[in-house]
C-alpha cells in the first residue's frame, strides 16, 4: 500500500513539473501572433452585391465573401478568355476533402444538362501551380468552393463547403439564364 501512494506521488510530481516547463517555455515564446488574412476590401465597381455608391445592394441579399477574393468580370474574362460569353462554374476543391468528394456525383450529373455551362474544376494541390494565374486571383482559402459567373464574366454566386444537387441545379439554371451582358 506504501509502495503504490509512492508511486502515484512520484508520477503526480513528474506531471506537475512537466506542466510546469510547459507553461514556461510558452511564456518565453511570448504572445501568440494572430493568424493573417487576406484584404478583403472591395470597391462598388468590383463588387456586384454593391451598388454604385459603395451601399449594400438591397437586389442581392447573399453574404460577402469569405473565402475567396472577390475577382472582377475584366479579370474572370482574362483569367478565362475561352469562356467569354458563356455562363462558367470554378470549383476549388481537393482530391482529400470529403465534401468535396460527397459533392462530386452531384457536379458530374448535373454539368451534362447544363451544356452552355462551362466548367473549371481545380484542385487546390494538382492545379495551383499550373493554374496559378487563377489561384493568385481568387485565393481560396477554404474548400469546396463552387463559383457561379454570369455569361458577362460576373459572379453570380459563390457557395462554400458541401451542397446537395438541387441547390447546385438551381444555381447552374440561374447562370444559364441569364443572358450575355454587351461592355
Amino acid at each position: 500500500m506504501k509502495r503504490t501512494v509512492t508511486i502515484l506521488l512520484t508520477i503526480a510530481a513528474v506531471i506537475l513539473v512537466i506542466g510546469g516547463l510547459l507553461m514556461w517555455n510558452a511564456r518565453q515564446m511570448g504572445p501568440e501572433k494572430p493568424p493573417e488574412f487576406p484584404d478583403l476590401t472591395f470597391e462598388a465597381d468590383d463588387d456586384p452585391f454593391l451598388s454604385e455608391d459603395g451601399a449594400v445592394n438591397p437586389d442581392h441579399n447573399r453574404p460577402m465573401f469569405s473565402g475567396i477574393r472577390n475577382v472582377s468580370a475584366a479579370e474572370i474574362r482574362r483569367l478565362f478568355p475561352d469562356v467569354q460569353g458563356q455562363p462558367l462554374l470554378i470549383e476549388f476543391k481537393s482530391k482529400f476533402c470529403l465534401d468535396c468528394k460527397r459533392m462530386a456525383p452531384h457536379l458530374e450529373a448535373l454539368l451534362p444538362e447544363f451544356d452552355t455551362v462551362q466548367a473549371r474544376i481545380l484542385d487546390i494541390k494538382d492545379d495551383a501551380r499550373i493554374q496559378a494565374p487563377v489561384f493568385d486571383a481568387f485565393k481560396p482559402a477554404i474548400v469546396p468552393i463552387v463559383v457561379f459567373v454570369n455569361p458577362d464574366g460576373r459572379i453570380n454566386n459563390v457557395l462554400y463547403g458541401y451542397h446537395g444537387k438541387d441547390r447546385l441545379a438551381a444555381e447552374l439554371q440561374a447562370i444559364s439564364r441569364l443572358p450575355a451582358l454587351e461592355g
